[in-house]
């Protein structure tokens, strides 16, 4: 058998042959849309879109069924991982919480195009893609949201919130390779305040 159509003609047409009836029965036991329903048939769809790839004529195997398999993960798998989320999502209340998870799930899902394109270095290209957003500016104002509604529900001493607020500050500045302390002004009156002097 050849390297390029591992999968003869003749099996390539009994697969094609019983796909139908094989898809009918798959629809037939997974029809009530759970999570396990939507990977089942999509992944049975994802199977036949193999089928097709190892037994046509073209060398790139690899490359095309990267293609299908990362395109099921992100069009079905993570799409109803994102279903089963959504409960989950709607019952915080907080919606600054609500906004940076659904961001880092966005930014997940975004990692898998990394992995189908054509740069090898798939290591190295997640590790730069994941500094990038969590050192980036909309990481950084997404945290800072939901830090700030953290402080002011809890936290009534005006001195120790400027205190939060100071050290957030100061830790996105290192996280992002900035100067620290270059543009904090802490006044004395506050500073003795604070420290109760």
């Amino acid at each position: 058998m050849s390297k390029v159509r591992p999968i003869g003609t003749i099996a390539k047409l009994l697969f094609k042959a019983a796909y139908p009836f094989g898809k009918k029965k798959v629809d037939d036991l997974f029809k009530d849309g759970t999570f396990g329903d939507k990977v089942a048939i999509g992944g049975l769809s994802a199977v036949d879109e193999t089928v097709d790839v190892l037994s046509d004529n073209e060398a790139d195997n690899k490359q095309q069924l990267n293609e299908i398999w990362i395109g099921y993960l992100r069009e079905v798998v993570l799409p109803a991982i994102g279903d089963e989320v959504q409960p989950i999502l709607a019952g915080i209340k907080s919606k600054a919480l609500e906004a940076l998870l659904v961001s880092v799930a966005e930014q997940l899902v975004g990692s898998t195009y990394l992995l189908i394109d054509d740069i090898k270095e798939n290591p190295e290209q997640l590790e730069a893609y994941a500094k990038e957003y969590f050192k980036g500016d909309a990481f950084r104002a997404l945290v800072t949201a939901w830090l700030g509604e953290l402080i002011e529900a809890n936290v009534t001493d005006e001195g120790l919130k400027g205190f939060f607020y100071v050290a957030i500050e100061g830790l996105f500045d290192m996280l992002q390779g900035k100067p620290v302390l270059e543009n904090i002004v802490i006044d004395e009156q506050s500073l003795k305040t604070f420290v109760g002097k």
